[in-house]
């Protein structure tokens, strides 16, 4: 069979995903087929040298989404594919707003698939290229019948060369013949489908039949029929032929020879049994301990009968096993999407580990750390916090895998907004899937807010937006006193919200918690550092006179210049920090205010220093003692004693 060479179209502002590895996935299976992208053309290479590369390919797969629309570059290169009028598949993403007319090519007579995501698009891909190349060899095989055979071919009826059309389709190079010629409806097929033979005989004075015979690779004959010659007929026979059952080799990629023999003449071709085998995906590379779990498997050489919707992973030719570390689901069974697709499709649901409290309200969901289920959606698995899953797909001769992570994670906690105005209702997301214990309900999970009005606050709860999503919001009204679904507040408080997360990833260790927590302001938002000015630190005596020397025991102030920058009132902490030349810290002195909107005056603290000496003071404005979150910069002073 020969090579074909393939163009792949994208484009790169939102198709990149999409296409990566994709060449290598096609390759993988279509084994006569390569492609050029401009994933492989060195970047800077001129366009004109990749519209020579695209012109060298019979093959254009372009991929439709919605920034290909617009491209200058996909219309050029679809309109090369047209000019060479190459073999052209068009893969719309299910997103783009534009049915199959709308398209801005022409493209409408061509084959069309249409995908939701990289899965489906390379599985849809493979089925296309398959039957592309397929009429591309019956292209090539008519051009090889002789001369002699098309004159006769020219005999045969009008209305009978369309129905031989219509069954001609790829297959090897048949042995010529002068009377006698034999086609396939296809060169690959599943074990137990059918075949569509037909045999073109254009002796009809000969009353002896035509022998039709089927070898496998060791000569032995599979199949053998005597089809009678119709005197009156127009010289097309056809036999529906079942590939597979007793004597045939079920062997994925067995040869086969057909042969059609009448009185001398004789015309054979190959036609092999498929070897696509199987793909195993999963949709995640990395679950929390309760996802649901999608399992998809693409195994047309598992299809029996293509007129039925069928099940594999528990009969004789396939098991499926699901398994962690903990626990495995065995010989679980998954369905077809359509009868004959081969596309078998299935879920489960992580169950994590029992006797844990996640939420930390005493509350523990029962179905935690169960194991059941035949399938294809009733599966219930255990599994670890820190753990893997790997799905196996057993066949007679091999086996097939697909495996992921399990991991726990870090919660997220953020305010809708980065400050409210007194009155508002600010709006509270935690995100964290570890603690969608149970993916088929609505789950709720408890917030601790304050203020620095109510710094004690209220425990508020956050509720799951969905039934699995992980995601949980809160609404909290801010006013001038605390309730169940308010929080006192005044104008310039910082508001902090804590959640406590109890499923935490390595190098944590089960049963740490991490308090997560996100602030938000009441009234106008100031940068951090820029809602008290600090400036002008200087030494002081007790009388407030600048001073440029200090003695030892002599009792000084550390003073700066304070002024509120906001529009409302503002308390503050001014703390100092001493350190010697040793780097050894005296204790941290500190005193707290407020300062009033626009005021400005002089903050000071004493000190007297016990030893001579060079000094460095550190000078902070914080919210409060306890709560360093920074009004201004820091500044620095250096103090000599002597």
């Amino acid at each position: 069979m020969t090579d074909y060479l393939g163009f792949i179209s994208y484009s790169h502002a939102d198709a990149k995903d999409l296409t990566e590895d994709l060449d290598k996935y096609l390759q993988k299976h279509q084994m006569h087929f390569s492609t050029v992208y401009d994933g492989h053309i060195p970047e800077g290479e001129p366009l004109e040298t990749i519209k020579e590369k695209l012109r060298q390919c019979s093959i254009f797969i372009l991929i439709v989404t919605t920034d290909s629309l617009t491209s200058d570059a996909i219309a050029e290169e679809v309109e090369i594919a047209k000019e060479k009028q190459m073999k052209i598949i068009t893969c719309k993403n299910k997103y783009v707003k534009k049915d199959w007319h709308e398209l801005p090519w022409g493209l409408s007579k061509y084959k069309g698939l249409e995908f939701e995501n990289m899965y489906e698009l390379r599985r849809n891909i493979v089925y296309s290229l398959g039957n592309i190349i397929d009429e591309i060899e019956s292209e090539n095989t008519s051009n090889v019948i002789d001369e002699e055979t098309k004159e006769k071919f020219q005999e045969i009826p009008a209305e009978s060369k369309t129905v031989l059309k219509s069954h001609i389709s790829s297959m090897e190079k048949s042995e010529k013949s002068d009377n006698i010629v034999i086609q396939t409806d296809k060169s690959v097929y599943l074990y137990n489908s059918d075949m569509i033979c037909t045999v073109i005989n254009t002796d009809k004075k000969s009353i002896n039949p035509i022998n039709l015979v089927i070898f496998d690779e060791e000569k032995n004959i599979v199949y053998k029929n005597s089809i009678p010659i119709n005197p009156n007929g127009n010289g097309i026979y056809q036999e529906i032929i079942n590939v597979g059952g007793d004597g045939w080799n079920d062997r994925p990629g067995s040869e086969y020879i057909i042969s059609a023999e009448h009185e001398g003449s004789k015309a054979a071709l190959s036609f092999y049994l498929s070897d696509f085998g199987a793909i195993v995906e999963l949709d995640q590379k990395v679950y929390t301990w309760t996802d649901k779990v999608q399992i998809t498997i693409v195994a047309p050489d598992l299809v029996i009968d293509p007129n039925r919707i069928e099940r594999i992973g528990n009969n004789p030719e396939s098991t499926i096993t699901i398994l962690t570390r903990s626990s495995k689901l065995e010989n679980y069974e998954l369905v077809e999407t359509n009868p004959g697709s081969g596309i078998f499709v299935g879920e489960i649901r992580l169950t994590g580990f029992r006797n844990y409290d996640a939420r930390g309200d005493g509350q523990m969901e029962k179905t935690m750390g169960s194991t059941s289920g035949q399938g294809p959606t009733d599966g219930l698995l255990e599994c670890g916090n820190d753990d893997g899953l790997n799905v196996i797909l057993k066949t007679k001769r091999t086996e097939f895998n697909a495996g992921a992570l399990i991991r726990w994670n870090i919660g997220e906690i953020q305010w809708e907004k980065s400050n409210y105005n007194f009155g508002d209702t600010g709006k509270l997301i935690v995100i964290d899937p570890d603690i969608n214990l149970n993916p088929n309900m609505i789950e709720i999970i408890p917030i601790r807010v304050w203020s620095d009005s109510d710094p004690v606050g209220i425990e508020t709860i956050a509720v799951e937006t969905g039934k699995n999503t992980g995601i949980f919001v809160s609404d909290l009204q801010f006013g001038n006193k605390t309730t169940q679904s308010s929080l006192k507040v005044t104008k310039g408080d910082t508001i902090t919200a804590e959640y406590v997360d109890r499923t935490l990833p390595d190098p944590y260790q089960l049963g740490n918690n991490l308090a997560i927590s996100s602030t938000t302001i009441i009234g106008e938002l100031y940068p951090p550092l820029e809602r008290i000015e600090l400036k002008n630190p200087r030494i002081l005596d007790k009388n407030g006179h600048t001073l440029t020397s200090v003695s030892v025991e002599q009792t000084i102030q550390i003073a700066s210049d304070l002024s509120n920058i906001t529009n409302y009132d503002q308390k503050f902490a001014y703390l100092v920090s001493i350190k010697a030349e040793d780097d050894v810290p005296t204790e941290p002195l500190w005193i707290t205010g407020t300062i009033m909107k626009d005021q400005s005056f002089t903050s000071s603290i004493s000190w007297t220093p016990k030893h001579s000496g060079k000094y460095f003071a550190t000078i902070y404005v914080w919210k409060s003692v306890d709560n360093p979150e920074a009004l201004s910069p820091p500044i620095s002073l250096e103090i000599e004693v002597l």
